[in-house]
């Protein structure tokens, strides 16, 4: 009986995931909440460990991050913990914590309200995906106007079509089908400095730089 009770916990909890917007409902739903924010603070100390993993990789130093499509603000508030200053944007909030001081809520997400250089990296994680490929230069130029450095953190295609339809990636991942060497070679046309790492069998990072940029110090 609890073998059955688990199994339709377990459906309903993929058809949150598919279906809707999951986070938003996470929100909505306060008896779920503790759950979710156990799982979403591992979440974002895995991501944490990600971008300064490739940081470090990079020799890349930095006080000043802005989170491009910053989602739940797990990597935004990690950073902020680590007297980072930040600036978190998103077209909508789907913020969970309680310091939003750094969150910037942009319907036009293609000009950032920033002057040129203003941070020393950019970070965006498993958005781009979402983005139509045609669209991806003008969103990357706009980020290495404000950031010297952009770091992208994606991940490897899904095989198993199963897992690429609970994952969303049938119905709303304009790129999910994207290898790390097709994302290599689709950011090298834009005549942008790029080297990427292997995080993990599932996500891989590409650091992307403006030729002729220096970082900032």
């Amino acid at each position: 009986m609890i073998g059955y009770i688990l199994a339709i916990l377990a459906l309903i909890f993929l058809f949150i995931i598919v279906f809707t917007n999951w986070s938003d409902y996470a929100l909505r739903c306060k008896s779920l909440y503790p759950l979710y924010r156990v799982i979403l603070e591992g979440r974002a100390s895995h991501l944490y460990n990600q971008f300064k993993y490739v940081c470090d990789r990079e020799h890349i130093t930095y006080n000043s991050v802005i989170d491009f499509g910053s989602g739940f603000g797990g990597l935004s508030e990690m950073l902020r913990r680590n007297n980072k200053t930040i600036a978190s944007i998103d077209t909508s909030n789907h913020y969970i914590y309680e310091n939003t001081n750094n969150l910037l809520i942009l319907e036009n997400t293609k000009n950032l309200p920033f002057d040129d250089h203003k941070f020393h990296i950019a970070v965006s994680s498993y958005v781009f995906h979402h983005i139509p490929k045609d669209q991806h230069a003008i969103y990357i130029t706009e980020l290495l106007r404000v950031s010297p450095i952009l770091i992208l953190i994606e991940e490897h295609p899904r095989r198993n079509l199963l897992c690429r339809f609970i994952n969303s990636e049938v119905l709303t991942h304009a790129n999910a089908h994207m290898t790390m060497k097709q994302w290599n070679e689709h950011i090298v046309k834009m005549n942008l400095q790029i080297s990427h790492h292997k995080l993990n069998r599932n996500e891989f990072a590409l650091v992307i730089r403006d030729n002729g940029v220096k970082q900032l110090t």
